[in-house]
């Protein structure tokens, strides 16, 4: 018998109503942030801070990025750095090197690349960065006073 809550994480109300989600499955009474500014933490590189300058804003935008997401989404746009650095490296070198004794081996580099790639699939789901995810975005017009309005939630 499983201990524990079942299931995958719930969404957050922003990801949730941009989503699409029936509103008996949003949860209104999520803990919502402070408005504020949202910045990239210092300690990203230039290759993850060119990730972060790409699809912050629009995150920041649609609510789903704040304040509190800071430190994970930085780790998204790190690992996505790493996975670039990685795969470039395996370009270079080739999948097979030479290892101990000149014996063929993987290239220690691919599991650099699983990792970041693994980390980027985890940290972009939180976000609704992955085809997958996209799939359950249900994008509509106006967003006006209309009661089936996303936006409706977002308040």
């Amino acid at each position: 018998m499983a201990i524990g809550k079942q299931g995958g994480h719930k969404k957050p109300r922003a990801l949730a109503a941009v989503e699409g989600d029936r509103p008996d499955r949003i949860n209104f009474d999520e803990p919502v942030p402070a408005d504020g500014e949202v910045r990239a933490p210092d300690r990203l590189s230039d290759e993850a801070r060119a990730v972060w300058d790409r699809i912050a804003p629009d995150l920041v935008a649609r609510k789903v990025l704040t304040p509190w997401d800071v430190d994970s989404f930085a780790t998204f746009c790190d690992a996505v750095a790493r996975h670039r650095r990685a795969a470039a490296r395996l370009d270079a070198d080739g999948e097979v090197v030479e290892g101990h004794r000149g014996v063929a081996a993987k290239n220690p580099w691919w599991q650099i690349w699983r990792d970041a790639a693994d980390v980027m699939v985890k940290m972009g789901s939180r976000f609704g960065l992955n085809p997958a995810d996209r799939t359950q975005l249900s994008v509509g017009g106006d967003e006006g006073d209309d009661e089936k309005s996303p936006a409706r939630y977002l308040s």
